[in-house]
């Protein structure tokens, strides 16, 4: 059984959100996905993240952390590939004690995607992380439609953005309305 909670936040929303986790405990963060070298950057704080708050892609699903207690042990999968290459990949698969951030934001100057927390693994560490960024997720984004929380300063922001759920190529009657 997963847990898991979408929200839109402004980018200062998102830093309150960081924030208020990083002082509750200590974190490190790893970019998902797959690397070509076993030398993977392990972010302190997201604040060391120069991107935070900006999507890269139209898509919600991207531009993941992987999450772990401080203490916690990283584990990265090496998988040969068809050439004969070896790839790297950060994802919860083998991190039990893990939780996935997608950190949301604006995204070309007129959408703004929804962040989303997650974990697939139900170990003590990662239920217990899990529930810290749902708290202060829902202490800064304390409005709520149907799954999505969301900030006073979102509703503000309503109409210079549309708010995506999934991704920008979305019809508009999936954006989240407010």
């Amino acid at each position: 059984m997963s847990k898991e909670i979408y929200f839109f936040s402004s980018n200062q929303d998102l830093y309150s959100i960081i924030k208020s986790v990083e002082q509750t405990i200590k974190l490190k963060y790893v970019m998902n996905g797959a690397y070509d070298s076993p030398d993977i950057r392990v972010y302190n704080s997201l604040e060391e993240y120069s991107d935070l708050g900006i999507k890269k892609s139209s898509e919600h699903q991207s531009e993941s952390f992987l999450v772990l207690e401080e203490n916690c042990n990283l584990n990265v999968r090496e998988v040969k590939q068809f050439d004969g290459s070896i790839k790297y990949f950060v994802d919860q698969l083998q991190n039990e004690d893990s939780i996935v951030l997608w950190p949301g934001g604006v995204y070309e100057n007129q959408y703004l995607i929804c962040g989303h927390v997650g974990t697939v693994k139900m170990s003590d560490t990662s239920k217990k992380v899990f529930g810290i960024f749902q708290k202060s997720i829902k202490r800064q984004c304390p409005n709520r439609i149907g799954r999505f929380w969301y900030s006073s300063e979102v509703r503000n922001m309503n109409n210079q953005f549309r708010l995506i759920t999934i991704n920008a190529n979305q019809p508009k009657e999936y954006d989240l309305k407010i």
